[in-house]
């Protein structure tokens, strides 16, 4: 028994004590990574109960450090009652085979606070004898589930809102794909939402419209700019116009997130711009004066027409004045302070008034139309003027009035010519009815006789002038008897308007005393016009 020597082993531990090292350079980077990470780690021997976590794992149970002792019991007791269910589950679907779990659920701090974690793990399969283990990590998920309170508390706000506002509401994802449309859009086509999300959002388009707007569409998700664009789209019944816009919903970093869209009738407006268009172009094309003036009196549109009329050269010109500026300065205070007044006030007028020509200053005579132009509240907005151009009419009716006072003058001047006629007439109608009273006699001697023929020969010849006159229309109508000069003698003359007046003045019972002249008077003049002239002298002295 005594010893007599000792056997040495030596053995090679090098690699192991590399893989204890690595071993143990990996832990503590494991361990780095779970606490940078504010993650709890933890596994439990299910044979043995025994339990391992790291400090981030019991500090998210609410405990300050670590405890001595843990179980999965223990950790069952922490979960919210109303979720248990959902952590059995998770682990029994597990040991029955599916190995790693994966849940979220609500926890009871130890200080009574509720917090929500999200816990994964596995279930490692070993020997009974040695039992199986369970590990996983837990996190902490309070304030992301906070936030997806929040954010669903938005949508769901959203939405409410969306679907009370009378425009139309859509969203999609970043790629384009619609996600929610509100009410209004729904009532709008008469369909679900769900009918058209995917490829077939552009069903309701017109067929007309619809390559356009999709090709718009996508060049719109590829840039990531705003989007607008105007198409029709179907109510059930007929199509009509929309303005569509969408803006996108980016991160803090810029990635587009979703997109958030609406549709804008604009149906009406389509139309008014319709009507605007057939103005413009009958505008455009009147021979009329058409304009527009705002509520401060100064024009802003004027046709080619009005422009060209006035003397203007341009519409920048015709909208550098006021509209008083555009009428003769006569007519400037009726307009101003008497018609543009009642058409404020009535909503519309009318009247004839002469605008000025810009260039010449001439009067340009003008039926001023004017109507009030209006909001949808029948706020006036300014005013409206279709004018036509009446200076040839009121030249016409000049030129009537004119001819109408020539006509009434000439049928005066023709009424006093018959006058004068009728009475010039009487008095050679006198002598001849006496010397034919006369001649009627049986003692008339032949000396008597031819006296008496020649005087009445005379007066004939007086009567045959004053016919002519008569039978002559155009001195008719100028009421003027023209003169036929020559050389005649006075005395003949004389002689003739005593023979033709002798009837009245022996029945005004005067006395004519004739002192003949010894030789003959020649003068140049007209005889008949001579012998009327002395006719009446001597009718009107009877008369005294």
């Amino acid at each position: 028994g005594e010893t007599v020597g000792c056997v040495l082993v030596f053995r090679d531990i090098t690699e192991r004590r590399q893989q204890e090292n690595q071993l143990q350079y990996e832990q503590e980077r494991l361990s780095l990574a779970l606490k940078s990470a504010e993650l709890g780690q933890w596994d439990i021997n299910t044979a043995t109960n025994e339990a391992n976590r790291n400090l981030r794992h019991d500090q998210i149970f609410g405990y300050e450090s670590l405890l001595p002792n843990w179980s999965y019991e223990m950790f069952l007791e922490h979960i919210f009652p109303a979720d248990r269910p959902v952590v059995d589950a998770a682990f029994q679907q597990a040991t029955e085979g599916g190995s790693t779990w994966d849940f979220e659920c609500r926890i009871t701090r130890a200080d009574g606070e509720e917090r929500w974690i999200a816990a994964k793990g596995k279930l490692q399969k070993r020997a009974r004898q040695l039992g199986d283990r369970m590990f996983g990590i837990v996190t902490d998920i309070t304030n992301r589930k906070q936030a997806e309170a929040q954010i669903a508390a938005s949508e769901r706000q959203f939405r409410a809102i969306a679907d009370t506002i009378p425009q139309m509401v859509w969203v999609t994802d970043a790629e384009g794909t619609p996600e929610y449309y509100n009410q209004r859009w729904c009532d709008y086509v008469g369909c679900d939402a769900s009918d058209f999300m995917g490829e077939n959002w552009s069903a309701p388009i017109h067929p007309d419209d619809r390559q356009q707007t999709i090709n718009r569409w996508a060049e719109t998700v590829a840039s990531g700019k705003p989007h607008e664009v105007e198409y029709r789209l179907f109510n059930g019944e007929s199509y009509r116009w929309f303005l569509v816009r969408a803006l996108p919903l980016r991160s803090d970093s810029g990635q587009v997130l979703k997109w958030f869209g609406t549709c804008t009738d604009i149906e009406d407006f389509k139309q008014i711009q319709k009507d605007r268009q057939r103005f413009v172009r009958l505008a455009e094309n009147s021979s009329d004066f058409i304009g527009m003036s705002d509520l401060e009196d100064i024009p802003f549109y004027v046709n080619p027409a009005g422009i060209e009329m006035v003397g203007l050269d341009s519409l920048e010109a015709a909208q550098n004045v006021s509209v008083a500026d555009y009428f003769f300065p006569e007519d400037r205070n009726t307009i101003v302070n008497e018609f543009l007044p009642a058409v404020r006030e009535q909503g519309h007028g009318e009247i004839e008034i002469r605008f000025r020509h810009f260039k010449t200053a001439a009067p340009i005579w003008m039926v001023y139309k004017v109507f009030a132009l209006t909001d949808g509240s029948g706020q006036p907005l300014g005013f409206a003027t279709l004018s036509q151009n009446i200076s040839e009419r009121r030249q016409m009716e000049l030129n009537l009035r004119q001819l109408a006072a020539d006509l009434s003058e000439a049928d005066r001047r023709k009424d006093e010519f018959l006058a004068t006629l009728a009475h010039e007439l009487r008095n050679p109608l006198a002598p001849i009815r006496s010397g034919l009273q006369i001649m009627r006699r049986s003692n008339v001697d032949s000396e008597t006789f031819n006296r008496l023929r020649d005087m009445m020969d005379r007066q004939m010849t007086q009567m045959v002038h004053l016919i002519d006159d008569l039978l002559d229309v155009s001195r008719i109508s100028r009421g003027k008897i023209d003169l036929r000069l020559e050389r005649t003698d006075l005395t003949l003359a004389i002689q003739a308007a005593i023979e033709a007046t002798q009837p009245a003045v022996e029945a005004a019972q005067h006395e004519l005393i004739v002192t003949h002249w010894t030789r003959p008077i020649y003068i140049n003049a007209d005889s008949v016009r001579l012998t009327q002239v002395f006719s009446n002298l001597l009718n009107n002295a009877s008369k005294l």
